[in-house]
């Protein structure tokens, strides 16, 4: 007997149940192929923002809440570090810079990150419309956020953690910012974010803004610091000057109280 001509005849017998166990087989085979697709999708997307991040020096606790919080802005709680180190980091010669990254404001739902102007021509590759910021009182935006060049708005309270007393003395209306530059599309979080001063940040939750407020930079913005008037930071960003140098710098720093995580390992190293 031809098996070929059976097995046509059990199909033609039974169609409506073949024709099934085809489709199911077909969605599994789909669903297979989409969830890898969609795996190697974030992979790449995770790696791309991540990129600009060699090492990140944050307060003890979760590896990956430091991570969420610094890359890929989601509100975390994470405990502060102390200012001075920002200082003791900037002063070390294989640390290209450092940068402070403030959180707890929005503007309508996106957030308002205070850091400096190092970091946003890092972050942005040179390739910045309009300027980088000069003065307190002005921001940066990512591609996504509908604010325009010269538009001005005050922050919201809401976004990242900061401390009890800093949010009951906060003054939203004390600061209208102003933007001045627009990041281009970078493909991560930040595109929906705002980069304002971190002087602006610690001006409207009434804390001292890194410079003595009594020197000739008392209304300078970005480093050099005084260690003696930085309020507890969140996270500090660290480009080191070379590949080795990361290294060297989370051994040198491993008796601060502080937690780093390097890009080029994939992974969160303790400092502590």
């Amino acid at each position: 007997m031809n098996p070929f001509i059976l097995a046509f005849a059990i199909l033609r017998r039974h169609r409506l149940i073949t024709l099934l166990f085809v489709a199911i087989v077909a969605l599994s085979v789909a669903l297979g192929v989409g969830v890898l697709n969609q795996e190697k999708v974030l992979r790449q997307g995770s790696t791309t923002a991540a990129d600009k991040f060699d090492l990140i020096v944050g307060a003890p606790g979760s590896h990956a809440d430091l991570l969420l919080s610094a890359v890929y802005l989601q509100p975390k709680a994470i405990e502060l570090i102390d200012g001075k180190l920002l200082t003791e980091i900037a002063a070390n010669p294989e640390v290209a810079f450092v940068a402070p990254l403030a959180f707890g404001d929005n503007h309508e739902g996106q957030p308002v990150v205070g850091s400096t102007p190092e970091f946003v021509t890092y972050l942005s590759d040179g390739q910045l419309q309009g300027r980088v910021f000069e003065r307190i009182a002005e921001a940066v935006v990512g591609v996504d956020v509908e604010l325009a060049l010269g538009d001005r708005f005050f922050p919201s309270h809401g976004h990242g953690e900061i401390s009890e007393e800093a949010a009951e003395a906060a003054d939203h209306n004390s600061l209208e910012i102003e933007i001045v530059g627009r990041l281009p599309r970078t493909g991560t979080p930040w595109d929906s974010a705002i980069i304002s001063t971190v002087e602006s940040v610690w001006a409207i939750h009434n804390l001292p803004i890194g410079h003595d407020p009594n020197g000739p930079r008392a209304e300078a913005v970005g480093p050099p610091y005084d260690g003696a008037f930085l309020p507890g930071i969140p996270a500090a960003i660290v480009k080191p000057t070379s590949f080795g140098a990361a290294y060297s710098l989370r051994s040198e720093y491993r008796t601060a109280a502080t937690t780093a995580f390097s890009r080029r390992r994939c992974c969160c190293n303790s400092m502590a």
